[in-house]
């Protein structure tokens, strides 16, 4: 249904769906594409952290850190920014 992809619930749905299927390229490509058709949506902020985790999880640093900026600068009322603010400082530490 074309208006619940651009709602982002189904986005959400998928994305986490992927995740737990370990198809994680599947899961930042769900949330990407809501994010450039709809930034403003409600899932917005919860699908962009699960890009991060993912780029994270699939050892992509650099897009990880820039989904948490983008979650700090476009989206400072989510509830998730304690923990990409954490996130953020976490891989700008060198890896040991």
């Amino acid at each position: 249904f074309p208006m619940d992809k651009v709602n982002g619930y189904l986005s959400l749905l998928w994305a986490r769906h992927w995740i737990a299927c370990q198809k994680l390229p599947q899961a930042v490509a769900v949330g990407n594409d809501l994010l450039t058709v709809n930034p403003r949506s409600s899932y917005a902020d919860q699908l962009l952290w699960l890009v991060a985790e993912s780029e994270e999880k699939l050892g992509n640093t650099e897009p990880a850190r820039a989904a948490c900026q983008s979650l700090l600068t476009d989206y400072p009322g989510s509830p998730l920014v304690p923990q990409a603010r954490r996130r953020l400082e976490a891989l700008k530490q060198p890896a040991r």
